[in-house]
């Protein structure tokens, strides 16, 4: 008897991961894109924390999956077609989805920059930070930020479509936790631990 509770149980819980992942967004994680002196190593934190953030908000492609379609695009594509709207175009038609983050980091002599830019079919939104001899854990800090920004804007943009549930209020929940306010609109505690949007 406990043995066929745990089995079900278990087919209970696969099932709730399952519509779980079939309601978030759909999206994509390109290749990171390096300018400057950047360790591999750095380049990977950063590009693990970005997409920490990503998967509990969007169901993300596989790294698999991107590489193929990046590579079809570019044998699809002529030397001199292959601009970077149009080569991200076609990654997305490639894989079906509306929604690709690129991850840029740029080093010059002791200055960083992140930039993390969502491209949607009718549009393209950037996020940047910039910091001065800043060790790993602040580009970690930074990269949160910027992901945190884009998930925050776009599940917005995405409730006032009616496109997600009532679960994912992401701009009005953590713009009242970072002001103060309760869901009701009085005054509460400031929690910014839950401040990004993620599917429950």
């Amino acid at each position: 008897m406990t043995r066929l509770c745990s089995l079900i149980l278990a087919s209970l819980l696969a099932l709730a991961g399952t519509a779980w992942s079939q309601d978030k967004p759909i999206a994509a994680l390109g290749r990171v894109a390096v300018l400057g002196d950047i360790t591999e190593g750095e380049k990977r934190i950063i590009a693990n924390r970005i997409a920490t953030f990503l998967s509990r908000s969007y169901e993300l492609i596989s790294e698999q999956r991107y590489l193929a379609a990046e590579e079809e695009a570019f044998q699809t594509l002529e030397f001199d077609e292959c601009t970077e709207d149009i080569c991200v175009r076609t990654i997305q038609e490639i894989l079906q989805v509306e929604r690709l983050f690129i991850l840029q980091i740029i080093r010059e002599a002791e200055l960083t920059q992140l930039s993390l830019v969502l491209y949607r079919l009718d549009s393209r939104r950037i996020e940047e930070e910039v910091c001065r001899e800043c060790s790993i854990t602040q580009l970690h800090a930074q990269a949160e930020k910027l992901a945190r920004l884009l998930i925050e804007e776009d599940l917005s943009r995405l409730a006032a479509e009616g496109r997600v549930g009532p679960a994912a209020e992401p701009g009005r929940r953590a713009s009242q936790q970072r002001r103060g306010l309760g869901e009701d609109g009085g005054e509460s505690e400031v929690d910014d631990t839950h401040a990004l949007p993620v599917y429950l």
